[in-house]
């Protein structure tokens, strides 16, 4: 498990994502999409990612719409995005280090920044962080040190109009902001690390915060990128030494839900969860070979069915946003965006609309075009982009199928690959 995941950071780190709104490149070999996060509105979802934009799909994940075209292009690195008070708000990090939020009133076709908020710090600082819970907007900001001692403050911002702000609590030094679970409708849940320590915390009013103890997991530490939450529940689940947990609010104890079903020598990487449905997966050996197999569970943890593979890999699921009881919608780990009709038994790709190109490095040699998908392999484009095909001849690969392509570049009148596998 730890030698898949490693490769996947390695992978999906150093590739060079790329978005151009001047002219899409249509061949289907390059519809995919790095989503961060969905936000359901009504029977649209809209999906955001750090690179792209935003899009919409209206007929549960099989069609999407580009939704940010009057965003500028250069700028489109999006941190958080919530629907609050019947408008869109944008938390952006732009390209000198700094952020700032801009709003959309109707439901993104134009986006303007945030006219005079009020209340925010005086001094220099940053925003971490935006969500909503509790009827109430959340910034985490971050206030720089203007002495020189080196100790950085952090904080709750909050607000019932996204406008006029208020400082709230205090959450400490130094803080780093490992992930932030900013959509659940009860509570703001941020996972932190100072002086090496790792946290997890909630607010549900801005102006006090809560921590969740690590009693009744396997390794009394936390796995903070692993953990998700309800969007409609109180609940909260994360992998801890390869089992799925689920944090019982009234025993303030976590509870292994592993139950049955899962191999018994698999390891569990994360967990995501919404409506009616968990979904994670579990890497073991099988003999010599290395074997994924995702899961979902009905009945919150107690029984795990097999999800059937599609293609290379099964499902295995970053984040995933209920629809309805049975339509799900997924971003994977892999970058692909996929739909169920059937409670995540079955998947689909969408079909058309999700622009949000992701490739690696494009290189040029001869008039030929070579880039890489980062588990299909090498793509090669004689018509300058027109069309592509894919020319894997002579590489390895890491897993059946997959070739987890790093980079391709040119040189000595060459086209070259670096690709990382699994050893």
């Amino acid at each position: 498990m730890k030698k898949f995941s490693i490769l996947l950071c390695l992978v999906l780190t150093t590739c060079s994502l790329s978005f151009a709104q001047l002219s899409q490149i249509a061949d289907t070999s390059f519809i995919s999409g790095s989503i961060k996060n969905m936000i359901t509105v009504g029977n649209n979802i809209y999906s955001y990612g750090e690179v792209g934009g935003i899009f919409k799909s209206s007929d549960g994940g099989e069609t999407w719409d580009f939704m940010s075209s009057t965003m500028d292009s250069t700028t489109n690195r999006i941190q958080d995005m919530i629907y609050f008070d019947s408008k869109f708000y944008v938390l952006l990090n732009l390209q000198n280090g700094s952020n700032q939020i801009i709003t959309s009133s109707d439901m993104c076709q134009s986006w303007q920044k945030l006219s005079s908020p009020t209340g925010l710090p005086s001094s220099s600082y940053r925003i971490d962080g935006m969500g909503m819970a509790n009827n109430l907007a959340f910034l985490y900001i971050r206030v720089w040190d203007q002495w020189g001692y080196g100790v950085d403050s952090s904080y709750f911002y909050y607000s019932s109009n996204a406008i006029n702000w208020t400082q709230g609590a205090f959450v400490g030094g130094n803080i780093n902001i490992r992930k932030l679970c900013h959509l659940n409708k009860y509570k703001l849940y941020l996972a932190i690390q100072t002086n090496n320590t790792d946290s997890l915390i909630y607010t549900s009013n801005g102006t006090s915060i809560h921590g969740i103890p690590t009693t009744g997991l396997n390794k009394s530490k936390f796995d903070l990128y692993s953990f998700t939450v309800d969007k409609n529940s109180p609940n909260v689940y994360c992998g801890n030494d390869g089992d799925p947990f689920r944090f019982d609010s009234v025993q303030n104890k976590w509870i292994n839900i592993r139950g049955s079903g899962i191999n018994i020598n698999g390891e569990i990487d994360g967990i995501v969860g919404d409506g009616n449905a968990l979904f994670t997966f579990a890497i073991f050996m099988t003999g010599p070979n290395l074997t994924i197999e995702a899961y979902r569970s009905l009945n919150k943890g107690g029984f795990w069915q097999v999800i059937p593979a599609t293609g290379t890999f099964p499902p295995i699921p970053r984040l995933a946003v209920a629809v309805s009881d049975s339509n799900y919608i997924m971003g994977t780990q892999l970058d692909d965006i996929i739909y169920t009709t059937d409670t995540g038994y079955s998947w689909k790709g969408s079909s058309s609309g999700y622009q949000n190109k992701v490739f690696g490095s494009l290189a040029e040699i001869n008039d030929v075009l070579v880039t890489h998908n980062i588990v299909k392999g090498v793509l090669r484009s004689t018509d300058k982009g027109t069309t592509w095909s894919y020319s894997n001849t002579g590489l390895s690969q890491g897993m059946p199928g997959a070739y987890f392509p790093v980079e391709t570049f040119t040189g000595g009148g060459e086209t070259i690959c670096k690709y990382g596998r699994i050893t």
